[in-house]
């Protein structure tokens, strides 16, 4: 164990680096393991054998779309603000997509390899699906 300290110790054990900021500058450690996201995906499968009572989450993970684990951003208030660009609300900003070129891009999409789950389908064709999807946001971040 000594020795792969000795011949990785460059790599373990890094200086912290320096980064300007504009009230000077700071010292930033870097992250050398996935603790980070490890521990997210046990929070991740915590919670679906709460839900579910499953010990696998396998099934979850499969159906799941790309991109839902940013979801669980909304708890951070900065990414909240970069997110809403300048409105006060998740309502605000989902006012301002225009529904039809969103149906066209999922239309495109059904040709890309990357599925849909067919248990989303209906929720997407749902004229009020923002506005639902909204409010069960909210309901998650309260």
């Amino acid at each position: 164990m000594i020795k792969q300290i000795d011949k990785y110790r460059e790599k373990l054990f890094a200086d912290p680096i320096t980064a300007q900021a504009p009230f000077g500058p700071v010292l930033i450690q870097p992250q050398r393991t996935n603790n980070i996201l490890e521990l997210f995906f046990r929070s991740l499968k915590r919670n679906n054998r709460r839900k579910t009572g499953n010990a696998s989450s396998s099934r979850l993970l499969r159906t799941m779309l790309a991109k839902t684990p940013l979801v669980r951003n909304l708890q951070n208030a900065a990414y909240v603000k970069i997110l809403l660009n300048g409105k006060n609300t998740l309502e605000e900003l989902f006012a301002g997509i225009d529904i039809d070129t969103r149906r066209t891009a999922l239309r495109e999409a059904r040709n890309s390899p990357e599925k849909i789950p067919a248990a989303l389908k209906p929720l997407i064709a749902m004229p009020d699906f923002p506005e639902k999807l909204v409010s069960t946001v909210e309901k998650a971040v309260a």
